[in-house]
């Protein structure tokens, strides 16, 4: 009995987090009497060693951490899946299609071709090729958490906490596999890559300059320590790159020379930064309570607010994509925001 109560207990405070639904069984096949909701499912049936099989059923739901756009259409993780939202019209975006169940809660999302690139415990390769039935085909178990990824050219940079950054090559979609690795002196939030150089947003260690030019044998080549705790993400753009640095909000770092990277302006957010997108002369910033940010970083030495828009529920992520800011706010699902008059972002759609 006291084993059935402990493993109650264990998917009650998962349910908290959001995710799917378990059926629950004893030694003697009989059940608990109803489903609970479990937030990491896994795709297969586990038993636990008080001789409890726990088996998931279904999954609806979850918290929306990130979003990647491309052409008509927006890709958001909402809890374990990997969901595609048509928003040809911004006012009315509207769910086409799901992934099946992932291992985790999807962290990150990018885009590239016809091909989802899907941070939720290791690396997934979706197939979105036909946004109503996306596909999983590929599958790279990374040895840590899978907090970021940003693929370039025929590789996959995996942003995989205490295990660092993982290169994968991703030449064969189908078949994803490491070829290279680094380890951060933290844990890897964010990764960014322009050139020869992947950006590492490592919670402890700050920025991270990782040459990248033999994938096999990434090195460090520079670094900037930011002020603060919690290195979240990170953005290049130009010469500059731009770190959320947690509770010491926006840093600004010029990163003309790889091996010297140095800080030359900053903005504090109202809340925790969180997520950055740079597009044009503003940076956007999700600053979790106090949503979302719009930086004027015309002069990277002095960026300044110039608007704001409060999402219902902690802004996580941001994607700017023409006259639009798309916006995850957790539960509060994607908003989207006109950003035509920067000083003035509203919302048009959700």
């Amino acid at each position: 009995m006291k084993g059935r109560r402990m493993v109650i207990g264990v998917l009650v405070l998962l349910l908290l987090v959001g995710g799917g639904v378990v059926s629950v069984h004893g030694e003697d096949g009989g059940g608990l009497g109803r489903s609970m909701p479990l937030a990491l499912p896994s795709a297969t049936g586990a038993a636990t060693s008080s001789g409890v099989d726990i088996e998931l059923v279904g999954q609806i739901g979850g918290t929306t951490n990130t979003v990647a756009v491309q052409g008509n259409y927006a890709y958001i993780g909402v809890g374990p899946r990997l969901v595609v939202v048509d928003v040809s019209d911004p006012g009315t975006p509207r769910k086409v299609g799901e992934s099946k169940v992932l291992p985790d809660v999807v962290r990150d999302v990018v885009i590239e071709g016809s091909y989802a690139y899907v941070a939720a415990r290791g690396l997934h390769v979706i197939d979105i090729s036909d946004p109503k039935l996306p596909r999983e085909i590929g599958f790279y178990d990374t040895p840590g958490s899978a907090n970021g990824v940003f693929v370039s050219g025929n590789y996959a940079y995996v942003a995989a906490g205490g295990a660092g950054l993982r290169v994968v090559d991703v030449t064969d979609p189908a078949a994803p596999r490491r070829v290279g690795f680094y380890d951060t002196p933290g844990s890897a939030n964010g990764v960014f890559v322009s050139g020869n150089y992947a950006y590492v947003a490592d919670d402890w260690g700050g920025l991270r300059v990782v040459d990248v030019s033999d994938p096999a044998s990434p090195r460090e080549v520079g670094c900037y320590n930011t002020p603060g705790l919690g290195t979240n993400s990170v953005f290049v753009s130009g010469n500059y790159a731009y770190v959320t640095a947690g509770d010491a909000g926006l840093r600004v770092v010029d990163v003309s020379d790889p091996a010297s990277p140095r800080e030359v302006g900053f903005y504090n957010t109202p809340e925790w930064a969180a997520g950055v997108f740079v597009s044009g002369n503003y940076a956007y910033v999700t600053a979790t309570a106090a949503g979302l940010r719009v930086v004027d970083v015309s002069d990277p030495a002095a960026p300044r607010e110039v608007g704001f828009y409060n999402t219902p529920e902690w802004a996580a992520s941001v994607f700017v994509s023409g006259s639009h800011a798309y916006v995850t706010a957790g539960n509060a699902g994607l908003r989207v925001v006109d950003v035509s008059d920067p000083a003035s972002p509203r919302e048009v759609g959700f």
